[in-house]
């Protein structure tokens, strides 16, 4: 009887297997025609931009925490984003699962880095070379035009390539595309021939890139755009981190992966000129700062404000999200989202704060003292666009938060999760709330304002 059972189970399984080949077989066989190759993707304009939004996709990061969007898809975009304040010594995330804590509890390592982007950056490399490949074989685009998709390709991956390098310094460069017969084993390029691969890119690409892109095409190339990340990289490239003989590790024959080997005022200069152009390139584009919001309301408009005059590049992949969906969720403090537990918000700390002078521009004494209230209210109007005190509003929707023990009402719901005493608000817009609860995250990545202070830092 055992045996029998055996023979009528293996006989069921049989069948069964074989049933479902012949249905996968059914589903999996494809229609004629249905296949998406090279050659129809380069056979027309549209096929060729759909093309081009998926290196956007995969080449544009966010400098907001994005999880998934409403919908379910995937979110290419996916940073830690503002939560990365948390590895820093102006903050502390809330919650011990997010990834910067890695840093604070030295969990880093080479294969668990704060980096979710990494494959990313390299699949938005591969398909910038097919771009750059095939794109002058399209036939309904003009010569112009597939010269303008060739530079917001290169500028997509001069971006990668300046992310990789603000954390790597040197990196393996893939400047064509590469075929299988190749020695894949690409090996680090110094920090040197990055920058001047990254620089390469941006020059290259500005003459055929649109002078500007308004409203919400401002997440599409353009001069600016390419100016602005130069500038950027030749800023990073004079720093002591990198302008120097001395790097932070020693790595004996190969410190120029981590540094150029030498030190050089020249590259001060360099980044100064390269900030000027975007000054100059802003002029033309009409591209300003904005003045006409009040002196307590200006900064906030700046980054609260999407598609503003300041803006020169955001990224703007994901689909409206609610209150309770990253990175919102992630942003705001337990009190704005009920029932967290303590699993979200960016507390900020007294390193932070004690660097905002007054409005007079007086350092405050930190150090004691039982007038801290009227500290805050003193520091510089910038200070309340950015950061929420004690006894300071969320939104409109929020009662004040109680986030001192000596507040004079007694502790609140924050004050046992926001170690710091206070809550970063940046990048979470005041409109969002119970009744108007859903709103496209767009991450300003390169701004007016930022030119301003790159080239004063680069002419000191």
């Amino acid at each position: 009887m055992k045996n029998a059972a055996i023979v009528i189970v293996t006989s069921i399984m049989l069948l069964t297997i074989v049933s479902c080949e012949d249905m996968m077989g059914d589903f999996l066989e494809k229609a004629p025609g249905v296949d998406v190759t090279e050659d129809t993707i380069f056979s027309s304009r549209s096929q060729v931009e759909m093309f081009l939004a998926s290196i956007y996709e995969y080449g544009v990061h966010s400098n907001l925490g994005l999880g998934s969007p409403d919908n379910g898809a995937p979110a290419i975009a996916n940073s830690a984003g503002t939560i990365d304040a948390g590895a820093t010594d102006e903050a502390e995330a809330c919650a011990n699962w997010y990834d910067p804590q890695k840093w604070n509890n030295a969990s880093v390592s080479p294969d668990n880095t704060d980096d979710p982007r990494f494959s990313h950056r390299f699949t938005a490399i591969r398909k910038v070379t097919v771009m750059l490949d095939r794109v002058d074989e399209v036939p309904d685009i003009t010569k112009e035009y597939a010269n303008q998709l060739k530079a917001e390709s290169k500028f997509i991956r001069a971006l990668n390539y300046f992310e990789m390098f603000k954390r790597y310094g040197g990196v393996p460069i893939i400047d064509h595309r590469l075929q299988l017969d190749e020695n894949l084993k690409i090996p680090r390029s110094s920090v040197e021939d990055v920058v001047n691969f990254i620089v390469k890119d941006c020059d290259e690409a500005i003459p055929d890139l649109p002078i500007n892109q308004l409203g919400a095409l401002r997440g599409r190339a353009t001069r600016g755009a390419a100016l602005a990340l130069k500038a950027r990289t030749l800023l990073y490239a004079a720093s002591d981190l990198f302008n120097t003989d001395r790097p932070y590790l020693d790595f004996g024959t190969n410190n120029k992966l981590i540094c150029y080997g030498n030190k050089d005022k020249e590259r001060w200069k360099l980044a100064a000129d390269a900030a000027k152009k975007v000054l100059d390139w802003a002029k033309e584009a009409n591209c300003y700062l904005i003045t006409d919001q009040g002196i307590d309301g200006n900064y906030r408009y700046s980054w609260q404000t999407y598609d503003n005059s300041e803006i020169i590049f955001a990224e703007k992949s994901s689909d409206a999200m609610g209150k309770y969906t990253w990175p919102w969720s992630a942003i705001s403090p337990p009190t704005v989202y009920p029932g967290n537990a303590g699993q979200s918000g960016v507390t900020v700390t007294l390193n932070l704060v004690s660097k905002y002078e007054d409005r007079l521009g007086n350092k405050v004494d930190w150090n004691g003292g039982n007038d801290l209230q009227a500290k805050m209210a003193s520091l510089d109007y910038r200070f309340s666009q950015t950061v929420v005190g004690n006894l300071m509003r969320w939104n409109s929707e929020f009662p004040k938060l109680q986030l001192w023990q000596d507040s004079g009402n007694g502790p609140g719901a924050d004050a046992n999760t926001c170690y710091g005493g206070f809550w970063l608000h940046k990048l979470y817009p005041e409109e969002i709330s119970e009744s108007v609860w859903k709103k496209v995250p767009n991450s300003t990545l390169y701004q007016l304002n930022e030119a301003y202070l790159n080239y004063a830092e680069g002419i000191k």
